[in-house]
Formats: C-alpha cells, sequence, structure tokens
C-alpha cells in the first residue's frame, strides 16, 4: 500500500514526466500497432479483417487464398484504418532508398508502373536509409527493442542481488551451515543448469521472448526440485548429513570486486562469446553484469536492519531465518535498490545501444536505435539516421535519470535535487 501511494505521488507531483515515461512504456508495449504497413482494420472485396492484428493471416476471395503481405494495402481500393506509422522497420520501400531526407520528394510506383507523389498519409515523416527502410518505425521498434531488453536485464540483475545480497548480509561468515550433501549437489547442479538452460536451448531458440523465459524458468524448477530431493536422499547417509560453516559474505563479497575490477565492457565482450545473439541473450548478459552494486547495497542495508530490535524480537519468537530474513529484514532494507534499478535502467539501455551499434548482441535483422545510428555512420550526409536515433536516446536517457533523481529524493530526503 505504501508503495502505491509512493507512485501516486510521483504521479501528481510530475505529471510531465509521468507522461513521458508513460508515452514511452505505451509506445514499446504496442509498437506493432502503432508502427505497421498492414491496415489495423480492412474492408476489401466484401471481407473484413484485422490484418495488423495478425500478420500471417490471410483472406479467400474468388476460391483463392491471398495472404496479408501479398495484398498491396495502400493502393488498394476499400475502407482502410492505418496505424500511425504505415511502416513496418522491414518495409523496403525502393522508390524512396538510397537515403530519403524527410524533406525530399517521395514517390511511389502505381499498379500502371507510373510515378506518382506520394500520400501526406504514407510519407517517411523522418526519412529513410540506404534500402528504404523508414526511420520513425525503426525508432518505435528500437524504443521497444531498448526498454523491454533493458527492463528484463534489471529484473534479473535485481533477482541475483536479492538473493546474493539477502544472504550475504543476512547470515555473514558464521551464520550459514549446510550439509555436505547440499554443497555437493549445488557443485553438481551447475553443470547440469548450464547445459539443460542454455547450451542446449541455444539451438532451439523461440521467436517469443516471454515463451522462452517461461521453458528455461521451468528447467530451473525441474532441476531445483530434482536436486532437493537429492539432497534429502543423501542426508540418509551420515557423512553427508554432517554440517559445516559455509563462508557465503566472503565469497559473495569476492565474487561482486571482481566483477567490480573488471572493465564491463570488456566483460559483456567475453560474455558476448559465449551466447548465442538474441534479445534475450543480450538481456541475460547485460543482467549479469549489473548486479553486483545492487547487492552490495543490500547487503549494507541488512547489516544495518539487524540491528534493530524488530528483528532480536522476531529470533526471540522462534520465527525461521527465511521468514526473518524476507517479511521484516528486506523490506526495510531494499528502498535504495529501487533508484539504482532505475538508473540501471538508463544504463543498459547505453550498453545495448552501443553493442548493436557495434554490430554485438542482437541478430543483424534486429532494429535498434544503435543499428539505426551505424547506418547513419556509413553515410555522414544522412544527418536524420543521426539526429533522431540520438535524440530519442537522449530523451530515454533523460526521463529514466531524472526519475531516478526523484525516487531517490523520495527515499531519503535528505538529498536534495535540483
Amino acid at each position: 500500500m505504501q508503495s502505491f501511494f509512493s507512485v501516486s505521488l510521483f504521479v501528481k507531483q510530475h505529471r510531465l514526466l509521468s507522461i513521458l515515461i508513460s508515452v514511452f512504456l505505451f509506445t514499446a508495449l504496442f509498437a506493432r500497432l502503432i508502427a505497421n504497413d498492414l491496415p489495423l482494420y480492412a474492408s476489401y472485396m466484401d471481407s473484413h479483417c484485422f490484418p495488423a492484428f495478425n500478420p500471417s493471416g490471410s483472406i479467400q476471395i474468388n476460391n483463392e487464398r491471398i495472404f496479408y503481405k501479398q495484398i498491396k494495402w495502400k493502393q488498394a481500393e476499400g475502407f482502410f484504418i492505418f496505424p500511425l506509422v504505415t511502416y513496418s522497420p522491414h518495409t523496403l520501400d525502393l522508390p524512396n532508398a538510397d537515403y530519403t531526407s524527410p524533406f525530399d520528394s517521395q514517390i511511389w510506383i502505381t499498379d500502371q508502373g507510373k510515378a506518382e507523389n506520394l500520400p501526406f498519409r504514407f510519407r517517411h515523416f523522418l526519412g529513410t536509409d540506404n534500402l528504404g527502410r523508414d526511420v520513425l518505425a525503426g525508432l518505435i521498434y528500437g524504443l521497444q527493442t531498448s526498454l523491454f531488453t533493458a527492463i528484463f536485464a534489471m529484473i534479473m540483475a535485481a533477482l541475483i542481488a536479492l538473493v546474493t545480497g539477502g544472504i550475504s548480509g543476512y547470515y555473514g561468515d558464521n551464520g550459514l551451515k549446510l550439509s555436505i550433501g547440499a554443497i555437493v549437489i549445488s557443485i553438481i547442479s551447475i553443470p547440469f543448469i548450464y547445459f539443460y538452460t542454455y547450451e542446449l536451448q541455444r539451438f532451439n531458440q523461440q521467436e517469443n521472448i516471454f515463451l522462452e523465459i517461461s521453458k528455461r524458468i521451468l528447467i530451473l524448477i525441474v532441476i531445483g526440485v530434482a536436486g532437493w530431493l537429492l539432497i534429502r536422499a543423501l542426508k540418509m547417509i551420515s557423512v553427508f548429513k554432517r554440517k559445516v560453516v559455509f563462508p557465503i559474505d566472503s565469497l559473495i563479497t569476492r565474487i561482486t570486486e571482481l566483477i567490480t575490477a573488471l572493465p564491463r565492457l570488456v566483460l559483456i565482450l567475453a560474455l558476448g562469446a559465449l551466447f548465442k545473439p538474441s534479445y534475450l541473450s543480450l538481456a541475460i548478459i547485460i543482467g549479469l553484469t549489473s548486479w553486483n552494486d545492487m547487492s552490495r547495497l543490500l547487503r549494507a542495508g541488512i547489516l544495518k536492519a539487524k540491528q534493530q530490535p524488530y528483528i532480536e524480537a522476531a529470533h526471540a519468537l522462534g520465527y525461521s531465518d527465511l521468514r526473518i530474513l524476507a517479511i521484516h529484514a528486506l523490506p526495510n532494507a531494499i528502498a535504495p535498490l529501487i533508484t539504482v534499478f532505475v538508473f540501471g535502467i538508463s544504463a543498459a539501455v547505453i550498453v545495448e545501444s552501443s553493442l548493436t551499434f557495434l554490430g554485438i548482441g542482437l541478430p543483424v535483422e534486429s532494429v535498434s536505435w544503435g543499428s539505426i545510428l551505424a547506418r547513419g555512420m556509413e553515410n555522414i550526409r544522412a544527418w536524420w539516421l543521426i539526429v533522431f536515433p540520438s535524440l530519442a536516446l537522449f530523451l530515454t536517457l533523460l526521463a529514466m535519470n531524472r526519475a531516478g533523481d526523484i525516487i531517490q529524493k523520495m527515499t531519503n530526503p535528505r538529498i536534495s535535487i535540483a
């Protein structure tokens, strides 16, 4: 409830920023319905259909099945409702190829083979690249790529930080005792997790990123349940039942220091060589290199929370360590992570754009602000390929960083912001 009131207060006090962030999120969520060369609704040849919602669909005309993508909707006769941008990012408009400026005359070829001025409704308002791809459509889909990749990467980083920072701060070097069987099974499970969640799946990746994530999470759950059953079985043997003190704090601290010491770009490039280029792989790489700061902040918050009387009272009441950590310690130490999470999204957007600018991380056919900037570098005279993606990147980073500053002020009133 408190987080709901915080969001409400943020929206009320910073309406312009809230509107800008809402527009970014709305555009990223509904990019396919905002920029598409297929109409949202079509009344064509006595048929009513919704091509943009089902791009692979078709209609039956005179006992002949015609796919939506085979129809020249812009020149067909009928009633159509087109998206705001009437092009997809991969649509090749050959008559307007070879770097058409937003202010140049734009043409199309009619069914009779005659070149005519392109109607204003179907213009490329931000120009085209060398192959005739619409820049505005690329910016819209690039926003989707950048935001979704960054948000998923930071969610992954936050989950890793919650586990590592929480355990490290709560147990320290002397508080965690594990059975020898649990340690053995945990070490053995690492290659299985790697093989089944990455190596085996890299050759069978789904086009839908949500299905891909769900499949890998399910595999992790299956491996986790199998490991838990094996640990229970090994505890029947006295040798594996014996518990030893595990210095979890020192181990996690050394790992975070190692990640912090290594140059991030070098680490990302090294991990990129292990992963097949895809949206999910890029998000995982960014997430695996972004959790260390959040983990250290959470560890410090947990160490501070452990000294509070309510933690001692929870121990006195006999609550389990998991309950104390999850219900009492984490909620009172997690506030700084929210600020780092928001700043991390803007940093992840920069990393994603930088990598795609270099041609690393995403498949070649992917659309990103970095890939559009790379096309602009091929022809400096095509200024619109540099100015508009840079402006979009600037506005996104400005909005996210400003939101991070405000959230930091809300969580820590002693900090003043401009």
